[in-house]
């Protein structure tokens, strides 16, 4: 029979392995905004159609952030006796309301999100009967993504929120500007798990490109761009933590636990950033693909070693 804690850890893991997909929903719509600006800036219509694209495939991610929001909440919650202890409280309540408002914010980032889709459907030019988005509506669809993506940020960012009151001797100006940057700070790795997910959906439909009039020199361009992104979302997050890391193994006496038992899991992000950074340096060849797989796999991995950890220590 198991034990509390490995279906407890277990519990975690799951959640932590669907928060790839999640985080990625949150940060995409970032990545949308500018791609739809550089097509609108150069008049390239490949852009707006892979911005298309990239709004349909935030739609379908975004369904996983509840998922994994309410199981963190859940996991917040204390445990009696083996079960879930969740308060009898509205949910507009002080120590509640992190929680709601973090839910409204995500409803508004999904309704920017569903209005772009609708005003990025295809028409149809009689003239040659070929389908094409609605490009006069790409101004607007930059300010909806840009929409999107402050809402996201602020799903992301008010759990975090003291609702319930600061804590004593912190002023309300100091509580939001450390809950802005180091919201700000985590937000900004998303992205790695934004890139490389839609340069894996560029890879499952190779002709797609093909299809909208491209070719294969377009659909390196645009696998370099996802790669971009992918690349630079871990770079500060890495320097940083590699910084520290190495700043205590340098000190005399034994390194902090909590310091030395994230080094598997910071090797396996940086690992996964060197593979999306030799993709872009390669200019993102279709053959070289599989480093695109080889670096989610390692974002996969160093998102569940602490709770492969956890879980072969309670065995």
């Amino acid at each position: 029979m198991q034990t509390f804690s490995t279906w407890y850890v277990c519990w975690q893991w799951v959640a932590a392995v669907l928060g790839i997909a999640a985080h990625a929903a949150l940060a995409m719509p970032l990545m949308t905004a500018f791609t739809l600006l550089v097509g609108q800036h150069k008049k390239n219509e490949l852009c707006c159609l892979g911005g298309r694209e990239m709004i349909r495939l935030n739609l379908v991610l975004a369904v996983f952030w509840p998922i994994v929001f309410i199981s963190d909440v859940l996991l917040q919650f204390s445990l009696v006796q083996g079960r879930l202890h969740i308060p009898d409280l509205s949910l507009w309540a002080p120590v509640m309301l992190p929680f709601s408002t973090a839910v409204v914010a995500w409803f508004i980032g999904v309704f920017c999100l569903s209005i772009q889709c609708i005003l990025s459907r295809p028409t149809v030019d009689k003239n040659s009967a070929r389908q094409f988005p609605f490009f006069t509506a790409t101004g607007s669809c930059v300010c909806l993504s840009l929409l999107a993506a402050l809402s996201f940020f602020a799903a992301q960012a008010l759990p975090s929120c003291p609702f319930a009151g600061l804590p004593e001797g912190m002023s309300i100006f100091r509580a939001v500007m450390a809950i802005t940057l180091s919201s700000f700070h985590v937000f900004f790795t998303y992205l790695g798990a934004a890139g490389g997910l839609t340069l894996w959906y560029l890879s499952r439909k190779p002709q797609m490109i093909q299809h909208w009039g491209g070719t294969k020199e377009d659909e390196q361009h645009a696998a370099r761009w996802c790669t971009l992104w992918a690349m630079i979302g871990y770079i500060p997050s890495c320097l940083d933590r590699w910084g520290i890391t190495i700043g205590f193994a340098l000190r005399p006496g034994n390194m902090p636990a909590a310091i030395a038992g994230r080094i598997p899991t910071l090797t396996a992000f940086s690992l996964a950033t060197v593979c999306w950074a030799v993709l872009f340096l390669r200019r993102a060849p279709r053959r070289l693909y599989v480093l695109n797989s080889l670096g989610l796999l390692f974002l996969l991995m160093g998102t569940s070693f602490p709770y492969l950890w956890a879980f072969m220590r309670n065995r």
